[in-house]
């Protein structure tokens, strides 16, 4: 998702570029924008004529930031943000808005209470309201001594969120802050906008304020005097908890690093990071999509599951990672997989001695070099698991012969590294990559007419496949079969990003 802010660099001095004074002088005190009072009429800032975005009917808006009230305030200030939808004649059309009121009586206050510190003056009244630390220190054998605050801290501030949909006929939002004639106001009162954020979406993330120059942050101009925009790249995700051909993961990258060619997603849980199986190194210029049909289950113990994709540019330089987005899915069961071709599968039952020990054995040996009585352990390390138990029942003849077809047959050959996932818990990773070299079919009941069939096995962990092979479970001819002609393809969908994302098609052309 893009969000631009419409403000000016709301860290520097281009914030002050993009205002004008209504009843006031604009000038910059540090980052902020200062609007200082020139009369007792209502008076603030207001972006100016060319700043103010153009909008469209339906579009959700959003404003945030915080304000602050000069020090000289004494008795209370209503100050008001709008937004303002006008259309291209310049009739009002709509108006949102939120008032932040400002109290300051007189007086000292104990904060926090019992802590034998005091404020003076500036207590604030109401929820949306806050004073900076402030005060009275007390002197050790006499009575309590005011300390002047510092420049900063002699401000009484208040947040503001602002949200609204643009009416019909909107041409454009004038955004403004300004202070009410209902309030005591006076010549020479000042009210301070701090990192004003408008934006064209009512997400809650503009409350960080971006100024083109942090990650995935950029200017959509000039550096310092033009709007920013921040990207968030974080994936859309749709888990679906069923056998069709597997339980599994959608995710869709709509919005990458401008310059972005090629990314490679990964797959996060507690135990380990992997690369998604079929999205390495994918074209990804303008989005991608793709399905991760190797998820862990995470009803009702195995893990969460965060997705993110590391990007890179048309010469490979690595651009980084994108945000990262978590789901779970909700899937109870034992799924038994080919890696390579997802849609033979089958949901099986663990069998009771299933996993029932594991075993990681070092590989090494002892060596007593000359001289010495003592030998030497010289070895490789701690292996994976080895032989560890994964008999498995299936309950009837489709389902023995779909766990057939994980391993292949006379003129079908398979890889005989198999994936294993299960909600239960084995104590085995999730997912779980074991080399069966020898599956065996017992059948249970044949004699008595059942079609119960128990499979003997037992594997060694191994590496998965290479990642960057898969049969695609979406493929064109799916499309073909959906639509009757290649018009009613292009109309059914805005773009071929679109079209390559539609998941719900896969395997209609089987």
């Amino acid at each position: 998702m893009r969000v631009t802010n419409y403000v000016r660099n709301p860290r520097g001095i281009g914030a002050v570029q993009s205002f004008t004074g209504l009843a006031a002088s604009v000038s910059p005190i540090g980052r902020p924008v200062k609007a200082t009072m020139t009369g007792a009429a209502e008076g603030g800032v207001r972006l100016r004529d060319e700043e103010n975005p153009v909008a469209e009917a339906g579009q959700p808006w959003f404003a945030m930031g915080s304000l602050q009230v000069g020090a000289e305030t004494v008795g209370s200030r209503q100050v008001r943000v709008r937004m303002r939808f006008m259309s291209s004649a310049g009739a009002e059309l709509r108006v949102v808005s939120q008032l932040v009121r400002f109290e300051a009586p007189a007086g000292l206050f104990e904060s926090p209470a019992g802590s034998d510190r005091y404020r003076a003056g500036q207590q604030p009244m109401v929820s949306d309201t806050r004073v900076s630390t402030v005060g009275l220190l007390p002197v050790a054998g006499s009575t309590t001594r005011f300390v002047p605050p510092a420049a900063d801290d002699s401000w009484l501030s208040g947040y503001f969120q602002v949200t609204g949909v643009a009416p019909a006929n909107t041409a454009k939002v004038v955004f403004e802050v300004v202070r009410e004639q209902t309030s005591q106001s006076a010549a020479g009162d000042t009210v301070t906008v701090l990192l004003p954020t408008l934006t064209t979406t009512t997400s809650k993330r503009p409350l960080e304020p971006f100024d083109g120059a942090s990650t995935s942050s950029y200017w959509s101009g000039a550096v310092n005097a033009s709007p920013s925009y921040r990207i968030y790249t974080e994936p859309e995700l749709n888990p679906i908890p069923d056998m069709a051909p597997v339980p599994r993961v959608e995710f869709k990258f709509t919005d990458l690093a401008p310059g972005t060619e090629t990314a490679t997603v990964f797959r996060v849980t507690a135990e380990r990071t992997q690369r998604v199986r079929g999205a390495i190194d994918v074209y990804a210029a303008g989005g991608f999509s793709g399905i991760d049909t190797e998820p862990p289950f995470g009803a009702p113990m195995g893990p969460e599951v965060t997705y993110r994709a590391q990007m890179f540019d048309a010469a490979g330089l690595d651009l980084g990672f994108s945000d990262a987005a978590t789901t779970t899915v909700d899937f109870v069961g034992t799924v038994l997989q080919q890696p390579v071709a997802p849609s033979r599968a089958v949901q099986v039952i663990a069998e009771m001695s299933m996993a029932e020990s594991i075993e990681r054995p070092f590989e090494g040996t002892l060596i007593r070099p000359i001289g010495r009585s003592v030998p030497v352990y010289v070895g490789t390390g701690r292996t994976g698991i080895t032989g560890v138990n994964l008999t498995v029942i299936t309950l009837t003849k489709d389902d023995a012969s779909r766990l057939d077809s994980v391993f292949g047959g006379y003129g079908d050959e398979q890889l005989p590294v198999v994936c294993l996932r299960s909600s239960l818990d084995l104590g085995l990773p999730q997912p779980f990559f074991a080399l069966v070299k020898s599956p065996k079919r017992v059948p249970a009941d044949a004699r008595n007419g059942g079609e119960t069939i128990v499979w003997q096995m037992a594997g060694d962990e191994a590496a998965p496949p290479i990642e960057a092979i898969v049969v695609a479970l979406l493929t064109y001819e799916d499309l073909e079969t959906a639509y009757a002609t290649y018009a009613d393809l292009e109309a059914a969908y805005l773009t071929y990003f679109d079209a390559e994302s539609d998941f719900d098609l896969a395997g209609s052309a089987a």
